[in-house]
């Protein structure tokens, strides 16, 4: 699980244009013309992740998820930088993550770059949904009142190979919730 937290600025837009040049690298193995034969590589970028974890100390994706809640600094720059680098910020649950993985190792002649996430929202719908589903948290009004974007793509390359992602939105900041409860972050 990539960890957003340890990364910020300049260092962050650095640390994502050498991650997609080393993505592309590994992906250019799928080609013949590097005398690979046949090797078949998949990279599964995967959005921010929530749900559970067996840590007993909070991840730095569910620290994010929860950065509306707990008003950390830090862990919001990064909520804030997928927003402004993608439109909306890519969600995805712990589970669809592994069995994105189970599901393109399976699968024979699975090959290239898989976008895991199940659904795509604004910071201001996220902080919408805490304050109406979880009012005992106080949850910025400037978080709220953020600009509407309408982001009209997704990740359906996996769809459209047959994975089925079995968690919304809902299902994914209610299990980080109750996760971060559970190991005494909130």
């Amino acid at each position: 699980m990539f960890d957003l937290t340890v990364v910020t600025g300049v260092a962050m837009k650095d640390y994502t244009y050498s991650k997609t040049l080393t993505e592309k690298e590994m992906l250019s193995y799928n080609n013949n013309e590097n005398g690979c034969g046949g090797l078949e590589v998949v990279t599964i970028p995967c959005g921010l992740i929530g749900g559970d974890t067996i840590q007993s100390f909070a991840s730095g994706s569910i620290a994010v998820c929860l950065s509306l809640i707990t008003g950390n600094s830090e862990t919001y720059k990064s909520l804030k930088f997928l927003e402004s680098l993608l439109g909306k910020v890519p969600l995805v649950h712990i589970d669809d993550v592994c069995e994105a993985h189970i599901f393109c190792m399976e699968n024979s002649s699975m090959k290239g770059r898989f976008l895991c996430a199940s659904s795509y929202v604004s910071i201001a719908e996220i902080a919408g949904y805490y304050i109406q589903h979880y009012p005992e948290f106080n949850v910025k009004q400037e978080y709220v009142e953020g600009k509407k974007v309408d982001v009209k793509w997704g990740s359906t390359k996996l769809c459209e190979k047959g994975f089925v992602y079995k968690y919304d939105t809902k299902k994914i900041l209610d299990d980080t919730i109750e996760c971060a409860r559970r190991i005494g972050y909130l």
